[in-house]
């Protein structure tokens, strides 16, 4: 009697049911690697379905069922995403960014960001992916309306994106407190300021700058701001402070600001004494995070949110 023949059934490894699989580099659907080893008794295309949800959602440009370094950063940067940003942009099926509406999320857990897939993190992003979810700023449009003492300068070069109206500054929400700061300060040392510079441009020119523009700047991620001091019939602006010809009032506002917290450019090495920041380089990672997003969803054209 003839031995019975071995029969090898498969099963699909679905990406929304990983079990206890998780993806991660080097990883592949071709290769049916997945985790730490090959499954040769599983079909399925979870790298592939991992990679076209990241596509779907802003952080990936193709999927090619390889799980490699491109991917990785994809991930992490989703992670971190989830984590410190609680709104994403819901954009209609086959319609673009600037149509899109800024909804809130709910975070994620806090942690590192090994940049795997497990089962946990696939339904979420699965969930983003149904939703028509992309990561976008988390940069707000903050109007000097409400100012008495700030106004732009005629040299402020305005930035075109969704929904711009005069008289407005792209600012980072951590950071958007610097304009009450200054606001009380200038109306302290009976003085005006003019803003010159908020949200730099990657890849842009900067003109008017008097050092030369940093590579990893505050301006790229929205937590600095340039400005030139109107004291009386006097402007007070870089080269005046550059040759200690600053009015005493102009120096009043400088040290009030400070006192605040925040940092002025003319403590720095390369002195920029119309410059203050908020020193966003103290975190590295959620500086280039930071900057990934908010000079990302700028180039989209996404619609960005309103000061609160």
């Amino acid at each position: 009697m003839a031995a019975s023949a071995t029969v090898v059934t498969t099963r699909n490894l679905a990406f929304s049911d990983l079990g206890g699989i998780a993806l991660d580099l080097g990883n592949s659907d071709r290769k049916r690697m997945w985790g730490t080893k090959s499954w040769s008794a599983l079909n399925g295309t979870p790298v592939f379905d991992l990679q076209s949800a990241l596509v779907s959602i802003g952080l990936l440009d193709a999927a090619d069922g390889e799980f490699g370094p491109k991917t990785k950063i994809a991930l992490q940067r989703y992670v971190w995403y989830r984590r410190n940003i609680d709104h994403a942009l819901q954009t209609p099926p086959q319609s673009s960014a600037v149509n899109g509406i800024i909804t809130p999320t709910s975070p994620l857990l806090s942690g590192a960001l090994p940049g795997t897939c497990d089962r946990g993190l696939a339904c979420d992003l699965l969930g983003w992916k149904q939703r028509n979810l992309v990561v976008t700023t988390p940069l707000v449009r903050a109007s000097l309306a409400s100012f008495s003492n700030i106004t732009l300068d005629a040299g402020f070069a305005p930035l075109d994106y969704p929904f711009s109206q005069p008289n407005e500054v792209l600012l980072h929400p951590d950071f958007a407190g610097v304009l009450a700061v200054m606001d009380g300060e200038a109306a302290k040392a009976n003085v005006s300021i003019r803003l010159t510079q908020a949200l730099r441009r990657e890849g842009f020119a900067v003109t008017g700058a008097i050092v030369h523009p940093a590579g990893n700047s505050a301006h790229f991620v929205g937590r600095a701001v340039d400005w030139k001091v109107v004291d009386g019939n006097l402007v007070v602006g870089g080269a005046q402070f550059l040759a200690g010809k600053q009015t005493k009032a102009a120096d009043l506002f400088v040290q009030g600001v400070k006192a605040q917290g925040y940092r002025w450019g003319g403590d720095f090495g390369d002195v920029d004494p119309v410059h203050f920041d908020d020193n966003p380089y103290s975190n590295i990672q959620k500086y280039s995070m930071t900057r990934f997003f908010v000079q990302q969803s700028y180039r989209a054209t996404h619609p960005m949110r309103l000061l609160s």
